[in-house]
C-alpha cells in the first residue's frame, strides 16, 4: 500500500518487525501508546484482504492486521520462529480453528461471572451515590463491569471492577464513541432468559448475562444551557449514543433484566438485591422510568438541534419534556384530577415564574390558587415600575404603580377591595416586613367592607 514497498508482503514483513520491537520495549514511556495500538490490533477479529489492501492509514496496524489474515494472530498460538510465519501463503486460506484473544477474554469474563450472583453493568455520568452502591452490588455477589471514569471511581472506591473492554475484546475507540455498542454488551442485556435459543447463542459466543445496568447519560441540558452557549461541535459531542442503547436494551428486557437511571433509585435496588431478589413490580417500574428518562433526554436534544436550524419559525413537531413538582387536592373543581409539572423545555430554562418559586409559608397550594399566581405574575412582569397586581379567578382586579411599594398595595386593594379578599397579590420588588404584616392584616383581621371604608 505504500510507494516504497515493492508489494504489501514485503511491507508487512518490514512493519511487523517494527512491532515486534515496539512490543519487547513497553518499557519505554514513548513507545508506550503505540505498542498499547498494537497490542489492540491483534486483539480485534481478523479482518479480510480487502478491507485491508483498500486502507493506507497507519501501516504498523495495517501490517499487523495483515499478517492475521495470513496467520492466527501472534497472541493466540505458540510462539514460532520469525522465519516460519513470513512465509508466503494463501492470504484467502482457511485460518486453523484457534480461539481468539477476544473469545478467551470473553470465556474469562464467563467463568468469573459463573461464581457470583450476577453481573451489574454501570457506566454512569453522574456519580452521586457511586460509592455507596458499589460496595452494596459487591456485598451482594454480584460482579461490577463499568467504563472509563465510572470504573476508575469504582477502584478508587476499593471495589474490584473489571473494564468493559473485557467483555467486548475491544478497547474504547473514535473517543470514546465507540465503548458498549457491541454484541458482548447487548447479547448479554436482551438474551431472555427462558429462551433456548436465546440463550444457546450467547453460549456459543461465549457472552454473559448482565442483570443490572446502571446508567445515566452525557449532562446535554446542562452543556447547552451554558453562558455563554458552547460552541455547537460540544454540544453534539455531548449527545450521548451508548448510553440510551443500553438503557432501552435493560429496559426492554426488564422480565430479566433491572435498569436503573436515577441515583435516587439505587437504595431500593441493593434493599432488593440483599433481599435474594428483585420484584417484577420495581423491574418494570424502573422500565418505564428508563424510557421516560431517554424521552426526555431526546426532546432535549432535537430542540436545541431545532433551535440551530429552526430561523426561528415554530418547529413541525415537537415534545415537552416535564417533571412532577407536586400532586394536588382536587383541579378546578373539587371533582377533578390535578397535578402541577414543570416544564424541562430548554426554552424555559433559567426563566423563572411560579414553577420554580419557593413556597416560604401556608398551607398546599391549589390549583386554583397555581393559575391565579400565574396570572398575577405575569401581569406584573408587564411594568418597571414598582407594581402591584391582585387576581381573583385569573382576573387582576387591582393594579397600581408607585414608587413606595406598600402606597401602591393599598391603590390596588381600593380598586376592588371585595374582589381582592381572598385573591393573588403579586409585585416586582422585594417585600419588606412592613408591607408583609399588612398584608397579614388584611387576611386575618380586616372584612371587604371595612378596607373599603378605610
Amino acid at each position: 500500500t505504500q510507494p516504497r514497498f515493492s508489494s504489501w508482503r514485503a511491507a508487512a514483513r518490514v512493519t511487523t518487525c517494527c512491532c515486534m520491537r515496539i512490543l519487547t520495549t513497553q518499557s519505554a514511556p514513548r513507545f508506550q501508546p503505540i505498542a498499547n495500538m498494537a497490542l489492540h490490533a491483534t486483539r480485534a477479529l481478523q479482518p479480510t484482504a480487502t478491507q485491508l489492501l483498500c486502507s493506507a492509514v497507519h501501516p504498523a496496524v495495517i501490517a499487523v492486521r495483515r499478517v492475521n489474515t495470513v496467520t492466527p494472530c501472534l497472541r493466540d498460538q505458540p510462539i514460532r520462529s520469525a522465519a516460519a510465519s513470513l512465509q508466503p501463503q494463501n492470504p484467502f486460506a482457511a485460518r486453523p480453528n484457534t480461539p481468539s484473544i477476544r473469545v478467551q477474554r470473553m470465556s474469562v469474563m464467563a467463568a468469573a461471572a459463573a461464581g457470583s450472583k450476577g453481573r451489574a453493568l454501570v457506566s454512569v455520568s453522574d456519580k452521586t451515590g457511586l460509592e455507596e452502591l458499589a460496595k452494596g452490588l459487591s456485598a451482594a455477589g454480584y460482579e461490577l463491569v463499568s467504563t472509563g471514569g465510572s470504573a476508575k471511581a469504582i477502584e478508587a472506591a476499593g471495589v474490584a471492577v473489571r473494564k468493559v473492554e473485557d467483555l467486548t475484546g475491544f478497547p474504547e475507540m473514535l473517543d470514546g464513541r465507540v465503548k458498549t455498542l457491541h454484541p458482548g454488551v447487548h447479547g448479554g442485556i436482551l438474551a431472555i432468559r427462558g429462551n433456548d435459543e436465546h440463550m444457546a447463542a450467547i453460549k456459543a459466543h461465549n457472552i454473559s448475562t448482565i442483570d443490572v445496568v446502571i446508567v445515566n447519560l452525557y449532562p446535554f441540558r446542562a452543556t447547552v444551557t451554558r453562558s455563554p452557549p458552547p460552541p455547537f461541535a460540544e454540544g453534539v459531542e455531548n449527545i450521548d449514543i451508548g448510553g440510551p442503547a443500553m438503557i432501552r436494551a435493560a429496559a426492554k428486557n426488564h422480565g430479566d433484566v433491572t435498569v436503573i437511571v436515577d441515583p435516587a433509585d439505587y437504595a431500593e435496588l441493593l434493599s432488593q438485591l440483599q433481599s435474594g431478589e428483585v420484584s417484577a413490580q420495581f423491574r418494570k417500574k424502573m422500565a418505564w422510568k428508563a424510557y421516560q428518562h431517554t424521552a426526555s433526554y431526546d426532546a432535549q436534544v432535537a430542540e436545541w438541534l431545532w433551535g440551530q436550524v429552526g430561523e426561528g419559525q415554530p418547529a413541525p413537531e415537537m415534545s415537552v419534556p416535564m417533571k412532577l413538582e407536586q400532586g394536588l387536592r382536587y383541579g378546578e373543581n373539587p371533582h377533578q384530577a390535578a397535578a402541577f409539572y414543570t416544564d424541562l423545555s430548554l426554552a424555559e430554562y433559567n426563566k423563572g415564574g411560579i414553577a420554580t418559586a419557593v413556597q416560604h409559608h401556608g398551607k398546599e397550594m391549589s390549583y386554583n390558587n397555581y393559575l391565579d399566581a400565574d396570572a398575577a405574575y405575569s401581569c406584573c412582569c408587564d411594568f418597571k415600575e414598582p407594581t402591584c397586581v391582585i387576581v381573583k379567578h385569573t382576573n387582576p382586579c387591582g393594579v397600581a404603580t408607585r414608587d413606595d411599594l406598600l402606597e401602591a398595595y393599598r391603590l390596588a386593594v381600593i380598586a376592588d377591595p371585595v374582589s381582592a379578599f381572598g385573591g393573588i397579590v403579586a409585585f416586582n420588588r422585594p417585600v419588606d416586613e412592613k408591607l408583609a404584616r399588612e398584608l397579614r392584616e388584611f387576611r386575618c383581621e380586616a372584612s371587604p367592607l371595612s378596607v373599603a371604608t378605610q
